[in-house]
C-alpha cells in the first residue's frame, strides 16, 4: 500500500507531527535520570557573571549540577530554574577577589549558593530538598 500526498499541506502536516514525536522524544531524555532511592542530579547550564571591584574587569564562570533527594524537588528546581539563575548570578556577582581566591572561599561560596537555592526553592514550594551544590567547573579570571 503506497501513500501520495499531493499537497504541501499534507507535507506540512507530516513534517509537525515527526517534528512533535522528536520534541517529546528530547523533553523525556532532558529530564533527570532518578535513581531507585529517588536521588537525581540536575545540572545548570554554565553561569557567568562579572564580580569584584576595580579598574579591572573580573569573570567568574560556574558549572553547577545540584543533587535532590526526590522527585518533587527535582521538579521543583527544573520549573524555577529561572529564578534559581538568577539567585546566584546575584550571589557570585557580590563576590570580592580575595573570598573566592582560596580553597576555602571557594567552599565557602559553594555553601552560600546551595543555601541560597534552598532558601528560593523554600520561598516557591515551602519545602527544600536541595541536598549539595557541586562545582563541576569554576574559572576565575
Amino acid at each position: 500500500m503506497s501513500i501520495r500526498i499531493k499537497s504541501v499541506k499534507g507535507w506540512l502536516l507530516i513534517a509537525m507531527a515527526g517534528c512533535m514525536a522528536l520534541m517529546a522524544g528530547f523533553a523525556q531524555a532532558s529530564a533527570p535520570a532518578a535513581a531507585p532511592d529517588g536521588v537525581s542530579y540536575i545540572t545548570f547550564s554554565p553561569l557567568v557573571v562579572n564580580y569584584g571591584s576595580g579598574p579591572r574587569m573580573k569573570y567568574l564562570k560556574a558549572e553547577i549540577s545540584v543533587r535532590v533527594a526526590d522527585g518533587a524537588t527535582a521538579t521543583a528546581v527544573q520549573h524555577h530554574m529561572p529564578l534559581l539563575r538568577n539567585g546566584l548570578v546575584m550571589l557570585f556577582s557580590q563576590q570580592s577577589e580575595e573570598a573566592v581566591g582560596s580553597p576555602e572561599g571557594k567552599e565557602s561560596l559553594r555553601q552560600q549558593a546551595l543555601t541560597a537555592i534552598n532558601q528560593l526553592i523554600h520561598e516557591e514550594t515551602g519545602q527544600g530538598g536541595v541536598v549539595d551544590l557541586f562545582f563541576n567547573n569554576l574559572i576565575l579570571q
